[in-house]
């Protein structure tokens, strides 16, 4: 049952960060790779640090 949930959840990491987009052009690949080799601890790193790292997307109130 554990494992099913952190499958679960490294999937959904996964998908997270692959449609991001990041402040730096290739964020992108080192997060999929960090999350793809280093399994369980990558997924959680991403979930700590990549929020900072990433594009902020808002629209002006005009």
């Amino acid at each position: 049952m554990i494992g099913l949930v952190y499958l679960i959840f490294w999937i959904i990491t996964l998908i997270n960060a692959i449609q991001s987009s990041f402040v730096e052009d290739n964020m992108k690949l080192i997060w999929v790779l960090i999350i793809l080799f280093s399994s369980p601890i990558g997924a959680v790193i991403y979930w700590l640090v990549a929020p900072g790292q990433k594009k902020k997307h808002f629209k002006p109130l005009n």
